[in-house]
């Protein structure tokens, strides 16, 4: 008799580790999850709040784009992590004249709004 209750006893508690170890690998997994909408949210929240500051400071603003803007902007771009859109800004920036400043600056935008 006490054999039998051992055996159920160690049974009860090899059960409840198997489950214990199923539920940890669920949450751990919905953890998971959270963090990368979390970190895409984090992404979509900086791309909008540089297309804001970029649309209040170079195509709303009149006249030129004092040198700390264009360094906020700068540094806003590359803080949002994204090669292609640091490719784009880089572009828009080293335009030569009005036209392919128009290209690039619509290149820009439309990247942009793709990345939200």
């Amino acid at each position: 008799m006490n054999k039998r209750f051992f055996i159920g006893l160690v049974s009860v508690l090899v059960i409840m580790n198997i489950l214990t170890v199923v539920f940890y690998v669920g949450a751990r997994n919905d953890v998971k999850k959270a963090e990368l909408q979390l970190a895409e949210r984090n992404q979509n929240i900086k791309v909008k709040n540089f297309m804001l500051v970029f649309i209040e400071t170079v195509l709303i603003a009149p006249g030129e784009v004092s040198f700390e803007n264009r360094l906020r902007l700068e540094n806003d771009v590359r803080a949002i992590g994204d090669k292609e859109l640091l490719q784009l800004w880089e572009k828009f920036v080293g335009s030569v004249d009005k036209a392919e400043a128009e290209v690039n600056l619509e290149n820009l935008l439309a990247g942009l709004a793709k990345k939200i």
